[in-house]
């Protein structure tokens, strides 16, 4: 791992200097692969825990986010094929056999779990509603949990009957999680009724919430403070990027640059900057980049197809979302428009303005110097005289 930490970070920054997407899905697919087979090979373990480990090995890379936004389709054909192979493991014989044991299981998975993580995350000091969205979540078993039982089963450590319990109790779980997750309203709504259990559940948020309120009394915050919590993502390090970069920093924005670029990647980050390597076209980039809380978002890169994709999914995850854009041409206005961006400047126009200035002021000096020099004939004419 430790190896694999260094080696493939730099493997992958190689790659993405080709500028081919292909090739950069392509590598984190063989190193995936090639994980797993050393694993089984060399390590004795299962195909699942080293494809597990090559995920792990290229999520220590800046470049885990494209990663991820690349194979997004094809993670979503694999679960399609786990989930499928899980359905075929089903043995119906197996809970008329063993009814008590699957029963157990699932109070242990659906009730004692969950009740556990709403207290962990309760004394964390987070909100009721946030320990039971994690709640929910954890009320179910994992995926990971298969490749544990395997490697177990394959060891010896563990029988027919733990593996199948294993997957009646996952699929019984992942059936019910939905119908589970609509409930975390009502839940809520039911804890908030308990006066003396929303109290205790709260216990530590409110005790977080008065001691920042007394430090917010004690020391007031400036409006320069409070602009510091707001955030801008910039698509694109160029000049322009570059600029607004500048200029949200000067007026306490923070900014979060999203660019393609692997050597201006490492020279921001270098130098403490947030940056995401990544394609703003893609939901999983703007996710990280934090999307859903920005309150401004400023494409600075000139390609018509990149803001479009990039200012309708921005839209889509967060409406309130300021969209400023930069295009080239006037007659893209009314396409743009209609993806909710709230300001955008066309080069065409500002070349027109910049260059039509540039005329008008020769000219205008053109013209003083032809009076200047009319006014200098006459003046040596009367001298003359």
């Amino acid at each position: 791992m430790k190896v694999g930490g260094r080696f493939v970070p730099c493997l992958l920054s190689k790659i993405v200097k080709t500028r081919s997407e292909e090739l950069f899905t392509l590598t984190v697919l063989v190193i995936a692969f090639l994980t797993a087979v050393l694993a089984a090979v060399v390590f004795q373990a299962s195909f699942a825990l080293g494809a597990f480990l090559g995920g792990m090995v290229v999520g220590k890379s800046k470049l885990s986010h494209q990663a991820g936004a690349d194979i997004l389709p094809l993670r979503d054909a694999f679960a399609v094929l786990f989930f499928l192979a899980v359905g075929m493991l089903f043995d119906f014989k197996f809970i008329v056999e063993y009814p008590l044991l699957i029963c157990v299981c699932l109070v242990i998975v659906l009730l004692v779990k969950p009740l556990t993580a709403v207290f962990t995350v309760s004394v964390l000091g987070y909100s009721v509603k946030t320990a039971l969205t994690v709640a929910s979540g954890l009320a179910q078993v994992g995926e990971f949990s298969f490749i544990l039982a395997q490697e177990a089963k394959r060891l010896n450590l563990a029988g027919d009957v733990v593996y199948n319990t294993i997957v009646v109790c996952s699929i019984i779980s992942i059936t019910l999680n939905p119908s589970l997750f609509k409930k975390v309203p009502a839940i809520e709504k039911f804890l908030h009724s308990r006066k003396k259990l929303w109290k205790i559940l709260n216990f530590v948020t409110d005790r977080r919430r008065n001691k920042g309120s007394k430090e917010i009394a004690k020391n007031l915050l400036p409006t320069e403070e409070y602009l510091a919590q707001k955030t801008g993502i910039v698509v694109g390090y160029g000049p322009t990027g570059k600029k607004v970069t500048n200029a949200l920093m000067e007026y306490d924005v923070k900014p979060i640059v999203v660019e393609i670029n692997i050597d201006t990647v490492n020279s921001l980050s270098s130098q403490g900057q947030t940056v995401i390597y990544g394609d703003s076209a893609k939901k999983n980039i703007l996710l990280a980049a934090g999307i859903k809380s920005a309150d401004y978002l400023i494409i600075t890169v000139p390609s018509l197809q990149v803001t479009l994709e990039t200012a309708s999914l921005a839209s889509a995850l967060n409406p309130k979302t300021r969209i400023l854009v930069r295009a080239r041409f006037l007659d893209s206005k009314e396409t743009l428009k209609q993806t909710g961006i709230s300001g955008m400047v066309f080069e065409e126009e500002e070349v027109s303005n910049a260059l039509t200035s540039l005329l008008l002021d020769d000219l205008e000096k053109q013209s003083l110097l032809a009076v200047a020099s009319e006014l200098a004939k006459q003046s040596v004419d009367e001298e003359r005289k």
